[in-house]
């Protein structure tokens, strides 16, 4: 298990990330990966404070599509309809819908 720190969520949200966080990132299995709701919290708060305006929006669209935040989605919608889904194939979902989203392009 490997707890990611807010400033590494934080660099997956820029609109050019490091090269090196992502490279490393992909190193691991992303089962192995998790935000705590400490930084989920320090995120929100720092997009809450941000001045309204294009960059506030922006961060706020990346945060919204991580994978992690898709996955909650996704889980939780396939529950309700009474189709649940297992916990790799829901990563995958998520992992894809957040890859081959439009407004990634």
């Amino acid at each position: 298990m490997i707890l990611l720190d807010t400033n590494v969520v934080s660099e997956v949200m820029r609109k050019k990330p490091s090269d090196n966080v992502l490279n490393w990132l992909n190193l691991h299995n992303h089962g192995d990966l998790f935000i705590s709701s400490i930084t989920i919290a320090e995120i929100c708060y720092g997009l809450r404070i941000l001045p309204i305006g294009k960059r506030r929006q922006l961060l706020q669209i990346r945060f919204n599509e991580l994978a992690a935040r898709s996955y909650a989605e996704i889980m939780g919608m396939c529950k309700e309809k009474g189709r649940p889904m297992s916990l790799p194939d829901g990563k995958i979902a998520a992992i894809a819908q957040t890859n081959h989203n439009p407004q990634h392009n």
